[in-house]
């Protein structure tokens, strides 16, 4: 009996420590796991060009809407693409959000308003990628304060600011590494189309262009004088024309651009077939839209000064300038506007 007892005394801490051995290797294991990155197998492209240049508040993919809700401080939240199960992922506050299969990808901007007014919104604003999932870390992908990121296929093009070059064109691969400085000056990075992402070029009296991820280098794509355009997946162009008071136009590659809305556009964003935005107007300013699919004029659906106009399939989103109230309306019925108030678990 005392041998048995003495046995005893000898296997069972060697089983502890086996298990404890085999436990932290699990543990070990699976954090590696949670830190590997899975890389993006073909240019996929983050959030829409019009939600961008909005701030990127919303961002829906695969039917799920992943969000800044207002009714939160701005904390990073999602919930399904018909407004409900709404649940928080973190407590960052956050503007530019990219979303792909495996990752959200977002400005942190946890000590800053996003208004789209200010151009630099700078306030720590940390570029970062979390699983969608909700497991594992936080990976910041730059700690410098960034805006207007945008995600093409395995990496993300933003403008990155500090003290030495102040603001220019950066990229940074979606594990965090290779990240360079792209050229000395800033450009518009959200008007993405699979592996290229179209701007105003300054430096060429405003005509657009065409950068081109895989060389990260730029040509003309059409000749006009133009301010944050967009370029959809059917090869439609729409623009704020410099030359004719901000109106928006709309063309394609190889054909006349024409103007669609004569008002002066403060901001705008465009779905399948309609356009909401913000009228410049010194007596009556307010949200319009334009049906594509009419010849008809605007309708103004809300007098004031709104901005951050962000669309998902069905809702268009957008902001009270001077109270931040935040509003909503179904796209095909944009005059039922309601105060968007959203809390978790609704």
């Amino acid at each position: 009996m005392k041998k048995v007892i003495k046995l005893l005394k000898i296997i069972i801490p060697i089983i502890i420590v086996a298990v404890i051995v085999i436990v932290v290797a699990i543990m070990v294991i699976n954090k590696r796991n949670l830190e590997k990155t899975i890389m993006n197998t073909n240019y996929v492209n983050g959030n829409s060009g019009g939600n961008l240049y909005n701030a990127g508040l919303f961002c829906e993919f695969n039917d799920t809407i992943y969000f800044a809700n207002p009714s939160d401080g701005n904390k990073l939240y999602k919930m399904s693409s018909d407004l409900t199960k709404a649940q928080k992922i973190n407590d960052d506050c956050v503007m530019y959000i990219n979303v792909d299969d495996n990752y959200i990808y977002y400005v942190r901007n946890n000590t800053s308003s996003n208004n789209d007014y200010s151009f630099f919104s700078y306030n720590n604003n940390s570029l970062c990628r979390i699983r969608k999932d909700g497991k594992g870390d936080t990976l910041i992908l730059d700690e410098k304060p960034c805006i207007y990121a945008s995600l093409l296929g395995n990496y993300i093009y933003y403008l990155h600011y500090d003290t030495e070059s102040a603001t220019t064109l950066y990229k940074v691969r979606i594990d965090g590494e290779e990240k360079q400085q792209v050229l000395p000056t800033y450009i518009f990075t959200c008007a993405s189309k699979e592996d290229a992402f179209y701007y105003n070029n300054t430096d060429e009296q405003g005509k657009l262009y065409k950068f081109n991820t895989g060389t990260d280098t730029s040509d003309l794509y059409y000749n006009c004088n133009c301010y944050k355009p967009l370029v959809d997946k059917s090869g439609r162009i729409f623009y704020m024309n410099v030359n004719k008071n901000y109106s928006l136009s709309m063309t394609t590659a190889d054909t006349k651009a024409k103007t669609i809305i004569n008002d002066r556009v403060d901001c705008y964003n465009v779905s399948k077939n309609m356009v909401f935005y913000q009228k410049n107007d010194s007596k009556k300013p307010g949200l319009c839209y334009k049906n594509l699919n009419k010849d008809e004029d605007p309708v103004q659906v809300k007098v004031g000064i709104f901005t951050n106009i962000n669309i998902t399939s069905n809702y268009v989103f957008f902001f009270d300038y001077s109270t931040k109230q935040a509003y909503y309306a179904p796209i095909n019925a944009p005059e039922r506007i309601n105060p968007l108030e959203i809390k978790a678990g609704a």
